[in-house]
């Protein structure tokens, strides 16, 4: 396929790696690191600079997002809203990843970037349906230091990009097996794109011989 964009790239790979990520580790959620490393090797195949970009993301359901955004016309942030207490008078309930641990993991969370879009394609590890935040399986959109973002659902999610290098350090990052799981999911890209390539190629047809 010619002409493809990060953002084509991104939507392709929104429709196959969280599920393939689900199939080849089932029960595991703390992928962000493996998930951003194999977008980066599917973008190389495709020759397209896929940049991996540390973050920390808050989600907020439909009532803390309410608070968060009154909190914030008052000249408040979100740190001032205290969602534990109004859990109890509303369900309002949030959840952080990538916020820091004490443990000797790394603590950020791990996203894929270029041409100007981000791809968080295991955004669904923070999803609590019975809480009311709802992510779906990926989330994308334009690239910026800080990102704030509401689905149909109202579920808020707030981005905070930083410089950190730590994840290159974890097994997901370096690990071999990481370019055969690529490769997987290369294959399946490319499926893809030539079905596309191929639906288009039939529509271009149907079209010139009504036309012809």
């Amino acid at each position: 396929m010619t002409g493809l964009t990060h953002e084509g790239l991104f939507l392709c790979l929104a429709d196959i790696l969280p599920e393939y990520l689900d199939r080849e580790f089932s029960g595991r959620r703390d992928l962000c690191i493996l998930a951003t490393r194999i977008a980066v090797y599917v973008g190389e195949y495709y020759g397209l600079e896929v940049r991996p970009q540390a973050c920390r993301v808050l989600l907020a359901n439909e009532q803390a997002a309410a608070h968060f955004d009154e909190a914030e016309k008052a000249g408040l942030t979100w740190r001032d809203v205290d969602i534990r207490e109004l859990f109890k008078v509303d369900g309002s309930h949030t959840v952080g990843i990538g916020f820091e641990t004490p443990t000797a993991k790394w603590a950020g969370h791990l996203i894929a970037t270029g041409g100007g879009y981000f791809a968080d394609f295991t955004i669904g590890q923070g999803e609590r349906l019975n809480k009311g935040i709802v992510t779906g399986r990926w989330i994308a959109g334009k690239l910026a230091p800080y990102v704030m973002a509401r689905n149909a659902e109202g579920t808020q999610a707030r981005y905070w990009m930083f410089d950190d290098k730590g994840y290159r350090q974890a097994p997901d990052w370096k690990d071999y097996r990481t370019s055969r799981h690529a490769g997987s999911v290369i294959r399946r890209v490319r499926a893809a794109l030539d079905s596309l390539d191929q639906e288009r190629e039939a529509i271009h047809e149907m079209i010139h011989e009504k036309i012809g």
